[in-house]
């Protein structure tokens, strides 16, 4: 990396150490690829030695370009797939586009119609709703009646006799 800075410098001229301290910290993150690539760039467009930020302007420039080229392939590759499904779904005779979406919100409208209505949330349920409500907790929480085998005792009504 400090030989394309050195290159660039001019002629009689040699970058100090707190210089070439300054130019490997501002360029750690990116590549010697990219870097040699941005210096080639300024050396085409200015004979003046350039500062970090220009290099660094040329850098974010050609990675911005990049991520574009990245985002148009991946489109590219998602629009022939999409095409690719619409060809075979064509070809089995089977509905694509348009046609297969309102085939499929046909379907969605036939189940949501066979759920029963649902209760207006505003309407204030009657006392005999809500006593029968109350009363049929009630009977669940309660606990079954425990069977005894054998032989009842028999129920003595008048226990003084």
């Amino acid at each position: 990396m400090l030989d394309f800075v050195r290159e660039i410098s001019l002629g009689g001229e040699d970058i100090s150490q707190r210089q070439s301290d300054y130019w490997i910290f501002v360029l750690k993150d990116y590549s010697p690829l990219q870097i040699e690539r941005a210096f080639h760039q300024w050396v085409k467009r200015s004979k003046h030695m350039p500062v970090p930020s220009e290099i660094l302007a040329i850098l974010e420039a050609s990675l911005e370009a990049e991520r574009q080229d990245a985002s148009a392939a991946e489109t590219r590759r998602y629009v022939a797939e999409l095409q690719e499904t619409r060809q075979w779904l064509a070809q089995a005779g089977l509905p694509y586009g348009d046609a297969q979406y309102h085939g499929l919100m046909k379907e969605v409208m036939e189940v949501v119609h066979k759920f029963p209505p649902l209760p207006h949330p505003n309407r204030i349920p009657t006392l005999r709703e809500r006593l029968e409500r109350t009363q049929h907790a009630q009977a669940e929480r309660r606990k079954p009646a425990a069977k005894v085998e054998g032989r009842p005792e028999p129920v003595r009504r008048n226990p003084s006799r």
